[in-house]
């Protein structure tokens, strides 16, 4: 795993994925990628209120490299002793995470260790 300063590259990848498509690109949140150039799989964080909010996601495929890096961002990630939440669009993780209700008309599931 690798943190990357600059995920810039990542804003027009998760367009498509974010509720709302007005909300401005955040550049400060806690990027961990798989690898430092050209990365296959990257995940953003951002850390607000006492608990993790899971606001970047992407990956090229979902293959057996994806879910072996997702199981290290997990660990790593639930060693907070911190809620870990997540909004967008897509139901990639349906099965590691639980719908807690909404925000501002927008659906918030809470992460579930999945180990």
């Amino acid at each position: 795993m690798y943190i990357l300063e600059n995920y810039d590259f990542l804003e027009s990848l998760v367009k498509d994925g974010q509720v709302d498509k007005n909300q401005k690109f955040l550049k400060d949140g806690f990027c961990i990628a798989d690898k430092k150039e050209n990365p296959n799989h990257v995940f953003v964080f951002h850390f607000l209120n006492g608990a993790v909010w899971s606001t970047y996601g992407w990956t090229n495929s979902k293959n057996k490299s994806f879910l072996e890096f997702y199981k290290k961002i997990e660990k790593l990630m639930f060693s907070f002793n911190m809620p870990i939440y997540r909004t967008g669009k897509n139901r990639d993780f349906k099965n590691h995470t639980k719908f807690i209700g909404l925000i501002d008309g927008f659906e918030v599931y809470q992460y579930v260790r999945s180990f």
